[in-house]
């Protein structure tokens, strides 16, 4: 329940609060500033890694997660993004297997994962941009 009241939330701050043109990225720092007073001061989590950057349709992220830690992960797109996936990934056998992942028709995405293992991770974060739109902002959330 609390996944979904938090996701609700996210999601009309999305859409509703912050309006964002596709020559600034300054809307998209004023609606990370609001989840992460949510993030620390609501739910008393830590964020460990903010990430901006633009995206045509897919990034790749890359970072170390400690076993029996629950993350949360939140990725938003501007208004340009038209539906969102993000898949996290481990070495398993010598390739890359997927272990958690969300796929939204939405600018946002949202996973909680608990590694079993302290590893190296990879997040995939695949975007569809809307017509018209020949790129996005994207922001990435993580805390714990």
């Amino acid at each position: 329940m609390k996944r979904i009241f938090f996701l609700a939330l996210l999601i009309c701050s999305v859409f509703g609060v912050y309006a964002q043109n596709n020559k600034s990225i300054v809307p998209m720092i004023a609606q990370t500033n609001d989840y992460i007073s949510l993030i620390e001061q609501k739910y008393k989590q830590q964020v460990v890694h903010l990430e901006y950057d633009v995206i045509l349709s897919d990034k790749e992220i890359y970072r170390q997660l400690f076993a029996g830690v629950q993350y949360g992960i939140i990725v938003f797109g501007d208004e340009n993004v038209q539906n969102m996936n993000l898949d996290i990934l481990k070495v398993v056998d010598d390739s890359w297997k997927i272990v958690a992942s969300d796929k939204q028709d939405k600018g946002i995405v949202m996973v909680y994962f608990t590694p079993e293992t302290t590893d190296f991770y990879k997040f995939n974060i695949k975007v569809g941009l809307k017509d018209n739109s020949h790129f996005s902002y994207y922001g990435f959330l993580l805390f714990r």
